[in-house]
């Protein structure tokens, strides 16, 4: 299974000022004992959206000023 995530951040008009790139997971499903995130997969989404959140409210200001 892949578990795909992307970050749009949108102006108040709904236009899109910055769309990140997708980040995929490829989660094995075996069994119940596969749902959930494990530690490993928990950080990578973290880091993923601190470094796009960091990025995007950048553009935000850009875009805003």
């Amino acid at each position: 299974m892949k578990i795909k995530l992307k970050i749009e951040i949108k102006s108040d008009n709904n236009e899109i000022i910055e769309e990140s790139e997708t980040l995929i997971l490829n989660k094995e499903c075996n069994g119940v004992e596969d749902i959930g995130l494990s530690i490993s997969e928990s950080k990578e989404i973290l880091k993923y959206l601190q470094f796009n959140f960091v990025e995007g409210f950048y553009y935000l200001f850009k875009f805003c000023m």
